[in-house]
């Protein structure tokens, strides 16, 4: 095999390298991107769940 015979061959390789690693780089960004927003989501959620406790002492004194 030549050299003008492997470039083809080379060139398909490389391409196919550089699409997984690019692929591989995305799903870590997304799952990045994705983390942040179930901590913003869990801290949306405490965040009304004390709220809610709030209101409901408020509520037993009143009503208490």
């Amino acid at each position: 095999m030549t050299l003008q015979d492997a470039l083809p061959i080379v060139g398909v390789i490389a391409g196919a390298l550089g699409s997984y690693y690019g692929a591989h780089t995305a799903l870590k960004v997304e799952i990045a991107r994705l983390e942040e927003r179930l901590t913003a989501l869990k801290e949306a959620q405490k965040s009304d769940h004390q709220r809610l406790n709030e209101l409901e002492s408020r509520f037993d004194r009143k009503v208490g």
